[in-house]
């Protein structure tokens, strides 16, 4: 369900079941996921839920969240970062969002987070730059200890 955040804007929130073992945890809305007020329900949702069904996971069982639960301005997420290339200086908003995510994965529980995209991989790991050095590896959180990602 979706709510406006304190500067107007809409706000996604995730869903999923509150003993979900699965977090999989995307950048921000885009248009789609804003209007329905739904993580994941646009072109990258319909694509996460073929790979989901090809890997023999229940959509309906995992945790569905963004590090950011705001749509960018122009589906950027760079707007929320000073230095997109390495995260530096993160936005207040940014940091924000991140602070939400963590109390929401700290209530879940998830046994693991996936991060889907080098945003979800900062928050999750405080870095997200170079992502594809990271693909099919396994870490503990930095957001939250404990956490495998």
């Amino acid at each position: 369900m979706s709510t406006l955040d304190e500067l107007g804007q809409i706000e996604v929130k995730g869903v999923g079941p509150p003993d979900a073992k699965v977090a999989l945890i995307g950048e921000a809305p885009g248009g789609e996921e804003e209007l329905s007020g739904r993580p994941f329900v646009g072109r990258a949702g319909r694509l996460l839920d073929q790979c989901l069904m090809e890997a023999g996971i229940n959509r309906s069982e995992c945790y569905i969240d963004n590090a950011i639960r705001v749509r960018p301005p122009e589906n950027k997420v760079k707007f929320f970062f000073s230095n997109r290339s390495d995260f530096k200086r993160p936005s207040p908003t940014a940091l924000h969002y991140r602070d939400l995510l963590k109390e929401n994965l700290s209530r879940v529980r998830p046994n693991i987070a996936v991060a889907l995209g080098a945003t979800a991989l900062w928050a999750l790991s405080s870095d997200g730059s170079n992502i594809t050095s990271k693909r099919g590896t396994l870490f503990e959180s930095t957001l939250v200890p404990g956490l495998k990602c």
